[in-house]
């Protein structure tokens, strides 16, 4: 059975490695991207099984990445993250982004 392909969006690079560090042995393979332009351009490149994405990010946040996937791919998985904490992350709201 092949491994299957994570795209794991993530700016904060300990828990990406964390979570890399965990998926791998289960047979995963983690392409890490540290911010949803580098995420957008991987996603092309890596032809991801299925995708990772922190919302808060800077450059381009998760929900546009998100957005830009589903333009492109409406099958694909993805799941999403948040690990802010305090106000900021807890209270947004978010508009419907295709997850």
């Amino acid at each position: 059975m092949d491994n299957i392909n994570v795209l794991l969006v993530e700016d904060e690079s300990v828990l990406a490695m964390v979570i890399r560090e965990t998926l791998t042995p289960l047979g995963f393979d983690i392409t890490i991207a540290a911010n949803g332009v580098e995420g957008w351009s991987l996603f092309h490149s890596v032809k991801p099984d299925i995708c990772v994405v922190d919302i808060m990010m800077p450059r381009k946040d998760g929900l546009s990445l998100v957005a830009d996937i589903r333009q492109v791919d409406e099958l694909i998985p993805i799941t999403t993250e948040i690990s802010a904490a305090g106000p900021a992350g807890r209270d947004r709201q978010y508009p419907r982004s295709g997850l």
